[in-house]
């Protein structure tokens, strides 16, 4: 099985989710996540209804897949990638305000370290992470506006879970951001 995998610079692209070219208006109107191993997210919110088209190519460039979504006021469209081989692939997203580009990576998986974040109740989750080795990590919670809700760092742990309580917040979906010094983990939970 692959598992879907971000380089940290290619992260600080998705967060800042600054497109090539536009007016600049409307900078953080598209993001992707990572929400299973081989399942990613394209989240698009634009109050101007239009057609964007979502663009799939490998490495070559060659198109692999494309899309017309037509936009009224936003949209999320989820694509599994567990039928490519592994490399390098690039996701173009086309709106009126010009191109954005992700490039994203599918790798073997690893047997390292694995992540979990599980759904409890009245907006309690449990995340829950082991590690072949003791790493540094960095957990940054999100909502769903990109705000940053918790942060915070880990050291010298192998293995550990927790529960985390965000019923406090108005949002509906969060997302949970796990960093080590060789890669960055997202979840994406509802």
């Amino acid at each position: 099985m692959k598992k879907l995998t971000m380089s940290a610079a290619v992260l600080l692209t998705v967060m800042s989710v600054a497109f090539a070219a536009g007016d600049g208006t409307n900078e953080n109107r598209a993001r992707v996540i990572a929400s299973k191993s081989d399942i990613f997210k394209v989240l698009y919110v634009n109050s101007e209804s239009s057609v964007v088209k979502i663009r799939l190519r490998d490495h070559e460039g060659k198109l692999i897949h494309t899309d017309r979504v037509k936009n009224e006021g936003g949209f999320m469209k989820p694509y599994d990638l567990s039928k490519l081989e592994n490399g390098t692939y690039y996701l173009e997203l086309t709106d009126q305000y010009g191109v954005f580009s992700e490039k994203i990576e599918l790798l073997p998986e690893k047997e390292s370290s694995t992540l979990s974040v599980k759904a409890l109740e009245n907006k309690k989750y449990e995340l829950s992470v082991e590690q072949n080795e003791k790493l540094p990590l960095l957990l940054t919670i999100y909502n769903s506006n990109e705000e940053v809700l918790y942060k915070e760092r880990y050291q010298d742990m192998k293995n550990f879970s927790r529960v985390y309580d965000l019923s406090q917040f108005d949002s509906q979906n969060f997302v949970f951001e796990l960093t080590d010094h060789n890669s960055t983990r997202i979840v994406s939970v509802d």
